[in-house]
């Protein structure tokens, strides 16, 4: 019987067609474009590299207590107790826990609350020969 309704312009079975297009067009774009956006934003990562050990000791370390305010670690979300060793970055001020901060900080030199580089590209120096 569904052949006769279907013969007969029945619409009970279109959606389900439109919904097993849809669904699969979404496979479609999200095969596409997830790989483009990981490569994207891991070259990105990659290309500006981790802070050396050199430039992690010139940032500023502080004490718990050193604080203005109560502080977590979206790290370890541990709260940065008072005799816990800390770094509140240059820039934007976030502050984590010590050993935290610097393990992201050799992998990514961004604050991992708001993206704020520590490592700025150079920027180029063009000459002039005439």
């Amino acid at each position: 019987m569904p052949v006769d309704r279907l013969l007969r312009g029945s619409s009970d079975l279109i959606p389900n067609i439109d919904l097993s297009l849809f669904l699969v067009c979404l496979a479609v774009a999200a095969a596409i474009l997830l790989p483009i956006g990981v490569l994207y934003y891991g070259h990105t990562l990659a290309e500006f590299g981790g802070l050396s050990g050199l430039e992690l000791e010139k940032l500023p370390k502080i004490k718990g207590r050193e604080l203005a305010r109560a502080s977590d670690c979206c790290i370890c979300l541990s709260s940065v107790e008072q005799d816990d060793s800390a770094r509140s970055l240059p820039g934007c001020g976030h502050s984590f826990h010590l050993e935290c901060i610097d393990a992201w900080l050799v992998r990514w030199p961004v604050c991992p609350l708001c993206r704020f580089n520590l490592k700025p590209k150079p920027i180029p120096h063009w000459s002039s020969d005439s």
